[in-house]
């Protein structure tokens, strides 16, 4: 029986074989093989759980930061690049958790592992990298070049 149409019926992404070498399609990074029993989906499924939690945290201590009135501007100084530091943090986390969210919704439909802009398998050693990708290499290139010249 064959574990790869196994996890497909049940509606599962494959777990990557050992026998992939890295960055066999071109699209990715070179380097060793990919462990066996990687699985993606239990990966990006408790990924996302701890950006969940850490973006609670942080959106408790906005609330708390609350800015109070003080007579020393310094005080104040400090207490505003502390709200301005929580504040870029949960962006970070919250963008993370989008694109963490994305690829699982990909796994659903049994799209992970595939580049959605040229449709070719994303190398496996990239994948296990960045799990959350969506891109191969050369596609995220292209569109960061694109977005620089915009």
């Amino acid at each position: 029986m064959d574990i790869t149409n196994t996890l497909a019926e049940a509606g599962r992404p494959p777990v990557l074989p050992a026998s992939v070498p890295a960055g066999v399609d071109g699209h990715g990074l070179g380097g060793p093989l990919v462990p066996a029993l990687f699985d993606p989906v239990v990966h990006l499924s408790a990924r996302r759980v701890e950006l969940r939690n850490q973006l609670d945290v942080h959106l408790q201590a906005l609330e708390v930061g609350e800015p109070h009135l003080s007579s020393h501007l310094a005080e104040e100084a400090q207490d505003h690049q502390q709200r301005q530091s929580i504040a870029a943090i949960r962006d970070i986390l919250s963008f993370e958790l989008q694109q963490v969210e994305h690829a699982l919704a990909r796994a659903t439909q049994g799209l992970y592992g595939v580049c959605e802009d040229c449709a070719q398998p994303i190398a496996p050693r990239r994948l296990q990298v960045l799990p959350a990708v969506t891109l191969c290499v050369a596609c995220q290139q292209r569109r960061e070049t694109r977005a620089r010249v915009q």
